[in-house]
C-alpha cells in the first residue's frame, strides 16, 4: 500500500512542512498494515501527549486534514482584550476566508474566525459513527472536546468588577454565536479566562 504524498512546492507549502506531512501520511499507512495504531493501555505504562500550534496562516492550511483526528483534545484560543466584533489582525487571516464571507474584500471577525475554526474541527475532525456513542441529544458532550480559552485577561480595559463583566458578556456572546451549529455539542459549556504572567494557576477565572 502506497502512501499518499504531500503536495509539491508551489502549492504554498513549505519543504519541510511538506516532508512531515509525508513521514506522518507513511506512518499512518504502516499502523493500518499491521492493523495497530498509537493507542495503548496496562498498568505502568506512560501516556505520550503531542501538542500541535494551529496560527491559522495560509500556508499551512491545506495541512489540518492531515493533522486534524478525533482521537484529540481542542483548545480554540482568542484575545480578550480584543473587541469579538473587531477585524481579525492580517496576520491571522486565511486566503480561503473570503470565500466564507462571501466577497473578495471581506473581513471576518473575532468571532466569525472563532466560528470559522469551530467548522474546520468539525469538518476534519468528528469522530466516526463506530465510536459515536448512542446518546445522540444536541446537548451531550461529543467527541473530540473543544474547550474555549480567552487569553490577556488582565489586559481587558476597567476595574475588576469591569473586567469580569466584560469578560462574561464575550463569553455569552460566543455561546449564542454556537447555538443550534452542528459542532455545539463538541464544545465543553465551561470557558476559560487566563493570564500568562499569572503564576498561580488558581488565578484561572472559568465561566460556565
Amino acid at each position: 500500500m502506497e502512501a499518499p504524498k504531500a503536495k509539491e512546492k508551489g502549492e504554498n507549502m513549505p519543504n519541510h512542512i511538506a516532508s512531515v506531512v509525508e513521514k506522518m501520511l507513511k506512518e499512518q499507512v504502516h499502523l493500518k498494515e499491521i492493523g495497530t495504531d498509537r493507542t495503548h493501555s496496562g498498568r505502568g505504562e506512560g501516556v505520550s501527549l503531542s501538542i500541535w500550534d494551529f496560527a491559522g496562516h495560509d500556508i499551512y492550511y491545506s495541512t489540518h486534514q492531515v493533522f486534524l483526528t478525533w482521537r484529540a483534545i481542542y483548545v480554540i484560543v482568542f484575545d480578550l482584550s480584543r473587541s469579538l466584533d473587531s477585524a481579525v489582525p492580517p496576520e491571522s487571516r486565511d486566503k480561503n476566508y473570503e470565500m466564507v464571507k462571501g466577497g473578495a474584500k471581506s473581513e471576518l471577525t473575532c468571532l466569525e474566525f472563532i466560528n470559522f475554526w469551530l467548522y474546520s474541527i468539525y469538518a476534519h475532525a468528528v469522530a466516526p459513527s463506530s465510536v459515536i456513542n448512542n446518546n445522540t441529544s444536541k446537548t451531550a458532550q461529543k467527541s473530540p472536546p473543544i474547550f474555549i480559552v480567552g487569553t490577556h485577561r488582565d489586559s481587558v480595559k476597567g476595574d475588576a468588577q469591569e473586567k469580569r463583566e466584560k469578560i462574561g458578556s464575550a463569553f455569552k456572546k460566543i455561546r449564542e454565536s454556537i447555538m443550534d451549529k452542528p459542532f455545539q455539542c463538541h464544545v465543553v459549556p465551561e470557558y476559560y479566562a487566563i493570564e500568562n504572567s499569572l503564576e498561580d494557576e488558581d488565578d484561572m477565572v472559568h465561566h460556565k
